[in-house]
C-alpha cells in the first residue's frame, strides 16, 4: 500500500496498478456503481514499437467461437453475459420489487452494479489480453469490415453479439496495432470470405449460418466455415495491401474468384 494526498481530501491509502508512474498532470478519483473508489492520472508517455515478426494473419471474428485465426488457431468465447445472466436475472426481480428510497433497494442495487462491473471487466480482460497478443505476434492483421449494427437489428444474434463484443476486439486491436507500429488491413463486408473455397477459388451460391462445415463442389475440399474465411481474409488482405492502402477489396465476383486464385497460387493464403 502507498499513500496519495489529495487536496481539501489529504492522505489516502492507495494500491497502484504500476510500479513505476511518471509525475501526472491531473488527478481524478473516481467512485463506480458498486461503490469502489479509483484514481485516474493522466501521464505522458511514449511507448516504444513492437519487435518486427515478419508474420501476418487473417481473423474471422463469430459468436459461436470469438476468433479464428488463419493458422488454425480458435480462441473461444467466454460468454461471460449469458454466464451470469441467471444470477444478473434474480437481483434485478429483487430491484424492481424494492420500495424507492429504501436502504434494502440501495444495497440490492449495488449487488447488480457488482456483477455487471464484474461481466464488463471480465470482458475487457479477455479482448486486452487477444488483443496484445495478436500485435506482440504479427505485423499485419486483416479482419473484416463487420456491420454490427446491422447485425445487431437481428434479435436472435443480438445479445449474443453484445456479449462477443467483437467491435470492441477490433478497436483494441487498432490502437495498439497504431500505438506498436503494426497494420491493420480493413476487408470489404461484402467479400464472400466463408462461401469461397480458399483451395480453388470456387464461390458457393449459398452457404446458410447454421453451415458450420462444407465442401466444396469444384475440388471436393471440405472446409471448417471460420477457418476458411480466414485464410480468405488473409489472401484478400495481401492482394489489398498489394493495390496500396485504402484499396477495398472488389465487388465483381469472377475477380474476386481470380484474386484468390492468384494469391493461392503464390501461397499467400498459407502464411
Amino acid at each position: 500500500m502507498h499513500v496519495l494526498k489529495l487536496a481539501k481530501i489529504g492522505a489516502i491509502k492507495v494500491k497502484w496498478s504500476r510500479k513505476h508512474i511518471p509525475h501526472p498532470s491531473s488527478v481524478r478519483l473516481i467512485r463506480t456503481a458498486s461503490g469502489k473508489y479509483f484514481v485516474s492520472l493522466v501521464v505522458e508517455t511514449q511507448p516504444a514499437p513492437l519487435p518486427k515478426t515478419g508474420e501476418a494473419v487473417g481473423i474471422d471474428f463469430g459468436v459461436a467461437r470469438l476468433a479464428t485465426l488463419s493458422n488454425g488457431e480458435r480462441i473461444s468465447n467466454p460468454k461471460y453475459g449469458a454466464k451470469w445472466q441467471r444470477r444478473l436475472a434474480f437481483y434485478q426481480k429483487r430491484l424492481a420489487r424494492a420500495k424507492k428510497g429504501s436502504k434494502r433497494r440501495e444495497k440490492v442495487k449495488r449487488q447488480v452494479a457488482r456483477i455487471r462491473e464484474k461481466i464488463a471487466n471480465s470482458r475487457l480482460d479477455t479482448l486486452h489480453k487477444l488483443s496484445t497478443d495478436l500485435v506482440t505476434r504479427f505485423d499485419v492483421i486483416c479482419v473484416e469490415d463487420l456491420n454490427l449494427r446491422g447485425m445487431a437489428k437481428n434479435q436472435s444474434l443480438a445479445r449474443s453479439l453484445h456479449d462477443a463484443s467483437i467491435e470492441a476486439a477490433i478497436r483494441m486491436i487498432e490502437e495498439k496495432a497504431e500505438r506498436y507500429g503494426k497494420t491493420v488491413v480493413k476487408i470489404d463486408r461484402w467479400f464472400p470470405s466463408s462461401k469461397t473455397c480458399s483451395d480453388c477459388g470456387h464461390i458457393a451460391e449459398k452457404l446458410p449460418l447454421n453451415v458450420r462445415e462444407w465442401t466444396c463442389p469444384e475440388c471436393g475440399t471440405t472446409h471448417d466455415r471460420d477457418a476458411n474465411a480466414a485464410v480468405n481474409i488473409l489472401a484478400a488482405g495481401h492482394a489489398v495491401t498489394a493495390h496500396g492502402d485504402g484499396v477495398r477489396a472488389v465487388r465483381s465476383t469472377e475477380r474476386k474468384a481470380n484474386c484468390l486464385r492468384s494469391a493461392n497460387r503464390q501461397g499467400l493464403n498459407r502464411a
